[in-house]
């Protein structure tokens, strides 16, 4: 599956991608040369992905703390947008900017 999305995915060198609920998702995307965000509301998974950073050595990837609802980012920011395994916390990707404003709204 992960080879099926690094090949449905427009991710290369240059762009910013965000993977929600952190996995090895951020680092298929890190392989094509994206930087990459990955979200996720626990700081244990921080912890693992920091770690799994360090063994494979893709320092363009970075992780943060956050709500797959409520995202903390400026529209328009990201070229991809990946969530797997998320199942009760994902959200159609074509609402992201109707979910970004109404989380601003807040």
């Amino acid at each position: 599956m992960l080879s099926k999305l690094a090949e449905l995915s427009s991710a290369k060198k240059g762009s910013i991608a965000l993977d929600i609920g952190i996995g090895h998702t951020a680092f298929v995307l890190g392989k094509k040369g994206a930087s990459v965000i990955g979200l996720d509301l626990t700081p244990q998974m921080l912890r693992e992905g920091i770690k799994l950073r360090e063994k494979k050595g893709q320092r363009h990837i970075d992780f943060m703390l956050g709500y797959a609802h409520c995202l903390p980012f400026p529209p328009k920011m990201f070229q991809v947008v990946t969530c797997r395994r998320n199942a009760p916390d994902t959200i159609a990707w074509r609402e992201v900017g109707d979910r970004r404003q109404e989380c601003s709204r807040r």
